[in-house]
């Protein structure tokens, strides 16, 4: 047995003496935050600073317990030590080991030299959530501007930035504080009205003293164009850097040459000789979906959310992996459970003040429940990918799969590892079920508010089809509804299922003579630039005709897919599922709007979302 350590009298005057320290810091950092008084109340102010550190330590104490409580109660001993270990955070594992009961575990020895040595680390702990909740209760500002990106400094906006700070009476009429949820839901509003005032603005994301992040948000087409056509700027901003624990370098987070190198390996998969083939899986999980919707004939209402999401991760699992889960049957319910909460933890992570550092993420609930879902993810993906493998020996099927092709093609050339191909199936399965389903339903909602724009899409399916409902589909037939294409494209104006995307500067950019710095965001706000007059006369207005005769003069005006080097490689496919199942859902119901109508309320999670459904009424046709 190892022998028995104890802090001597001078370690621990010494420790008593940090703790001090890091007192005496944590006074100072409260005190900032608190409204400064005259000179003449200046006895009183101290006090009542004392008062409020003495309320945010004891927030912060019962904060950390429940961190505490929440850890010990809900997960496994193992897998926290696992965790501890791997990030390196000795604070986590002493304040669990301290807390557990259980003589089998942790034996008295351990456990009194872990007193003695959490104590420091549990009461720093203590003083950065004191801080931290201190500044979320305060709300989250998130700033615009309407001043040209630094035409007073050189080009240079970043100074102009700084600035802000000092010298902004017009921008305090423009500071939104709200929390976390409050952000997500109406970040949309927030955009708009900002972008109401120019078509670049800067952003500030955090408390006003220190943001946490700084970039601009742009509507303008120009700069817009620069930036999707500029080689140097196919790096993605700092938000998807949440999606790596998942998605890893797929071709949605990669840059630089690993990025150029993948999208040349997997662009062959997309190829249209390949889609003609997946027609047949989008027709077998479409006949489910009607089945499903067959149980809502005539009810006052079906929310299409959650079928519709059920719908394409039966689609894009059989077509990216070659595996039927069955998802709308209610199978493998862990694995789509676990989608659903890596999309809402991703997007709640980007706005929250202490789940943006990793640092700290290890501090929320979120975070255990993130790694939960990664190892069934992962390890569903990895287990496909090992019997696929083995599947590939006879390679008589007769249909293949995105990740047949390619293990085809790392064979004969030896490029993809194993994780390597985890991570480019993991992003087929994140990007290939949450945009369509979101495309599909907002679709829906529109004709069914437009029935006389749904009339023309059931007169087109019968001028291919006649009276059948229930025709086997093939591709040519989906490639001759060319009005059901045009209103798809006039959803995804109106409705972008990725509304903003994000690109980040690696170098000095300079654009129509200013400079856009070195490490800066840059968020595209696509749902602004579908809505902009000069291209779309009458923008709110649902009109699919405008698309019969598009004029290509102005091609990122309409891009709902992103557009340049890093457009969407899928995006054929996409269309072709959507086209697929609303022809089918058209052919079969007349869609009507709810009594009283439904209003969506959009939000942008990981993608466009209505947070109170999608909601129409079905008819059968007779």
């Amino acid at each position: 047995m190892s022998e028995r350590k104890y802090l001597s009298g001078s370690q621990k005057r010494k420790l008593k003496l940090q703790h001090e320290q890091e007192l005496a810091k944590c006074r100072k950092v409260t005190s900032f935050f608190t409204p400064q008084r005259s000179t003449s109340t200046s006895n009183n102010s101290t006090g009542e600073n004392e008062v409020i550190l003495k309320s945010v330590k004891n927030s912060a104490g019962t904060l950390c317990n429940n961190y505490a409580t929440t850890v010990t109660d809900t997960v496994d001993e193992n897998m926290i030590k696992d965790e501890a270990k791997q990030i390196d955070h000795k604070k986590a594992l002493l304040t669990w080991l301290s807390r557990k009961e259980n003589k089998n575990v942790v034996d008295r020895h351990l456990q009194e030299k872990i007193k003695n040595e959490c104590e420091y680390y549990y009461n720093v702990l203590m003083r950065v959530v004191a801080v931290i909740k201190f500044l979320s209760e305060r709300g989250l500002p998130f700033r615009g501007h309407d001043e040209k990106w630094g035409s007073s400094h050189n080009g240079n906006f970043m100074g102009l930035m700084e600035l802000i700070a000092e010298f902004d009476p017009f921008l305090k009429q423009h500071i939104v504080k709200c929390q976390t949820e409050q952000l997500v839901a109406n970040l949309l509003d927030y955009c708009t009205k900002f972008l109401a005032i120019g078509d670049t603005i800067m952003l500030r994301f955090g408390p006003e003293i220190c943001p946490i992040r700084k970039g601009i948000l742009t509507k303008d087409y120009n700069l817009i164009e620069f930036i999707l056509n500029n080689r140097k700027l196919i790096q993605k901003s700092e938000n998807y850097t949440f999606l790596r624990k998942w998605l890893g370098n797929g071709l949605l987070i990669s840059d630089g040459d690993y990025w150029k190198r993948h999208r040349k390996i997997l662009t062959p998969a997309f190829h249209f000789e390949i889609l003609k083939k997946f027609v047949e899986v989008f027709e077998s999980a479409g006949d489910v979906l009607i089945q499903k919707l067959h149980e809502y004939d005539e009810s006052t209402s079906v929310d299409l959310d959650t079928l519709i999401t059920l719908y394409t991760l039966d689609v894009i699992c059989e077509t990216a992996m070659g595996t039927k889960i069955s998802a709308q049957s209610g199978h493998n319910n862990a694995y789509v459970e676990s989608v659903r909460n890596m999309c809402k933890t991703v997007t709640e992570r980007a706005f929250s003040l202490l789940k943006i550092f990793d640092k700290l993420y290890w501090l929320t609930r979120d975070y255990y429940k993130q790694q939960k879902a990664l190892k069934i993810l992962h390890g569903f993906t990895l287990k496909v990918i090992n019997s696929r493998k083995n599947r590939r020996v006879k390679n008589d099927e007769k249909r293949t799969a995105f990740l047949d092709l390619l293990l085809k093609f790392s064979e004969k050339e030896d490029v993809l590892s194993v994780s390597e191909l985890r991570e480019e199936v993991d992003t087929f399965m994140f990007e290939g079920h949450d945009t369509t389903a979101s495309g599909i339903c907002f679709a829906l909602y529109c004709l069914a508010d437009h029935p006389e724009v749904q009339e023309k899409v059931f007169q087109e399916q019968k001028e291919i089809f006649g009276d059948r409902k229930n025709p086997v589909t093939t591709y040519s037939d989906l490639q001759q509804m060319k009005y059901l294409e045009c209103v798809l494209k006039e959803t995804l104006r109106l409705y972008p299922s990725v509304p903003v995307i994000g690109r980040y500067t690696t170098e000095e950019i300079h654009f129509d003579g200013y400079v856009i710095p070195k490490n800066t965001n840059i968020a595209i706000f696509i749902y602004g630039l579908h809505r902009n007059p000069d291209y779309f006369p009458e923008p709110e207005m649902f009109k699919p005709e405008r698309f019969e005769n598009f004029n290509n003069a102005i091609p990122f005006s309409h891009i709902p897919f992103s557009a340049g080097f890093r457009n969407c490689i899928g995006q054929k496919f996409a269309m072709l599922e959507m086209k697929s199942v609303i022809s089918k859902i058209v052919r079969q119901f007349e869609i009507k709007p709810t009594t009283p109508r439904h209003e969506v309320q959009l939000s942008p999670e990981t993608v466009l979302k209505s947070i109170n459904g999608v909601k129409v009424t079905l008819k059968e046709r007779n």
